[in-house]
């Protein structure tokens, strides 16, 4: 998958992947789906400029702190992971009015629930938990 760079729509919906740094050379990449895997590390994605769609549901992801990177994201679905602390996703100042974020079925943490969700709702952000 190294010397696909140019691609810029790629599914690896339910394939039972645990890793996913192969895609993290592919900057024309702007739609990802990585749903229903076993994938817990979603180190490189930050690499993804042009990523306006990711699906990673239903995996083990803990940490989220690259989505901190993603300026051109407009939809980003979580549920269904180990995710605790959203904090990244208030830190990236490129989400708000028409990005959708998904994030049931997470153990949330209180301050994810009762600060950060709200601060993400105010800046526009349609959240669903």
């Amino acid at each position: 998958m190294k010397y696909l760079t140019n691609i810029e729509y790629l599914n690896l919906g339910y394939n039972n992947i645990a890793k996913i740094s192969a895609v993290v050379n592919m900057k024309k990449l702007n739609r990802l789906y990585i749903n229903r895997n076993k994938v817990d590390d979603i180190s490189g994605i930050r690499n993804l400029d042009s990523l306006d769609y990711l699906d990673a549901t239903d995996n083990q992801i803990c940490d989220i702190s690259e989505l901190q990177y993603l300026s051109n994201i407009n939809l980003i679905g979580l549920s269904g992971n180990k995710i605790e602390d959203i904090s990244p996703l208030v830190s990236n100042s490129h989400l708000g009015k028409s990005v959708y974020l998904y994030l049931g079925n997470n153990p949330l943490n209180e301050k994810s629930i009762k600060e950060y969700i709200p601060a993400l709702v105010k800046r526009g952000v349609n959240v669903y938990y």
